[in-house]
């Protein structure tokens, strides 16, 4: 693993302060020390001195500094345990494993009940790739009396080795997984009518939309799913293919019935707990059995796991996508769009699962026609909790903000609109493969160009398997 960030250190810091202050022998417990004269200039004194300033700068988070103070003197005080400690905890989090195991070999073989050096060296393993001695010292670290904070930390690490162990197993193996999904629902408004009861005009005549711009309530039924294959290149690298289907049946607007398809292949690759994967993909969507719109384009995205020891530590990731949309039969509508945005995940209570995450986006859409061409930006955010053993509840909210271009020649204004959705929405296990989801969901776009200012409520009830 690579050397870890000041963050990172700070965390190992206040893991030794929950699991008592870093008090470190004192000299007088070595024969070394008692040998020694107490004169102001002693070695005794210099080495209190020395093991005072490496601990501070430690503490501030400046490892290299403490590493290379405490090396130039490593010929005068090596073997004494409080020197040796330091050093090893300066050369661990310098990039220096193996180093650092030396030195706290040293350290517990003098002192093996010194229980802030075992785990430092097992998290020195851990960066060295020697996963069992890891495993073994912070398990024994563990089987102490320790604050369950620290407890909660060294499993996180032993989880992470797990995890790490596992994925090993399986880099060889060629994985498949997928789900099959099918729903029933209500949707109030499924044609996007507007809610505007009249609408002005450019020359200021005021008319009443059709029939077929105002909302059409209908019931709906559907079936999805996707299959996804990985298949390893090498120890890091995988070839991953996907599959994702949709259909969704509106028997009181049978005109909205739509289909969707989409095929995705690229490469993944794992470098510690980071993660970055490129796609290439392409959809097809059907809109009453005819083809209304595909896409085709590129998705790139990585994901960052944060240290098992950083205790609400944010797993963050960035992502990026560019896709040409072809419209048959509308050549006009045609366009380029572009995203790139933020991600972020948080685990607020590992006990009861709650989980946050949340997303910050933006991009462009450019059509052949000025008015349909926009900028847009939004966040989204959602959190999931584990009501009890078998359900587990969702909430979430977004908000998109979209620019046009020009104006609408029709009306005279230039389109402005803000999106915002709310869902409400909860989920119970049946077993190890079946899932039984029920959600309702609010949309209300407010656009300056009246046909598209709506709102929308859908609830919906669906069960999954998953293979």
């Amino acid at each position: 693993m690579a050397p870890q960030s000041r963050q990172t250190l700070l965390t190992v810091l206040a893991l030794m302060a929950l699991m008592g202050p870093m008090v470190l022998p004192p000299l007088a417990g070595t024969a070394r020390a008692q040998a020694m004269p107490a004169s102001r200039d002693s070695p005794a004194i210099g080495l209190e001195r020395l093991l005072q300033e490496a601990r501070a700068t430690l503490e501030a988070g400046e490892t290299r500094a403490a590493y290379e103070r405490l090396k130039r003197e490593e010929h005068r005080f090596i073997g004494i345990v409080a020197f040796d400690y330091l050093l090893g905890l300066a050369a661990l989090d310098t990039g220096y494993p193996a180093e650092a195991i030396l030195h706290l070999e040293r350290v517990l073989i003098n002192q093996p009940d010194f229980l802030q050096a075992r785990a430092e060296i097992a998290r020195a393993y851990l960066k060295a790739q020697e996963p069992e001695n890891a495993r073994r010292e912070f398990q024994t670290v563990a089987a102490q009396e320790i604050p369950a904070q620290a407890r909660r930390i060294i499993s996180g690490y032993l989880d992470l080795i797990q995890r790490e162990q596992t994925r090993r197993q399986e880099a060889d193996k060629t994985v498949w997984r997928g789900h099959i999904e099918s729903d029933i629902g209500h949707d109030s408004n499924a044609n996007y009518g507007t809610s505007s009861a009249s609408w002005v005009l450019a020359d200021g005549t005021r008319v009443l939309p059709l029939a077929t711009s105002t909302p059409n309530p209908s019931p709906f039924w559907g079936v999805s799913g996707a299959v996804e294959v990985l298949v390893p290149i090498s120890g890091r690298v995988s070839w991953t293919s996907g599959l994702r289907f949709s259909a969704r049946s509106y028997p009181g607007a049978s005109a909205l019935s739509q289909s969707q398809v989409e095929l995705s292949t690229g490469l993944k690759l794992q470098i510690e707990r980071a993660q970055y994967t490129v796609l290439a993909q392409t959809q097809d969507l059907h809109l009453d059995g005819k083809a209304f719109r595909r896409a085709t384009g590129l998705a790139a995205q990585a994901q960052f796991e944060p240290d098992a020891a950083q205790a609400g530590a944010i797993q963050w990731g960035f992502f990026a996508q560019a896709f040409d949309m072809g419209f048959p039969g509308l050549d006009s509508r045609d366009a380029r769009r572009l995203t790139a945005g933020l991600s972020g995940a948080r685990v607020i209570a590992a006990r009861s699962n709650f989980i946050a995450l949340a997303s910050l986006y933006g991009g462009r859409e450019s059509a052949r026609t000025e008015n349909l061409s926009y900028d847009f930006a939004g966040v989204r955010v959602l959190l999931s909790r584990s009501l009890n053993a078998q359900w587990t509840g969702q909430v979430s909210a977004s908000f998109e903000q979209r620019h046009f271009d020009g104006s609408d020649a029709l009306f005279g204004v230039r389109r402005e609109d803000r999106q915002t959705e709310f869902r409400l929405g909860a989920e119970r296990a049946l077993g190890k493969q079946w899932v039984l989801m029920q959600d309702v969901t609010w949309t209300r776009n407010r656009s300056s160009l009246q046909p598209n200012d709506y709102q929308r409520s859908q609830w919906r009830v669906s069960i999954r398997y998953k293979f």
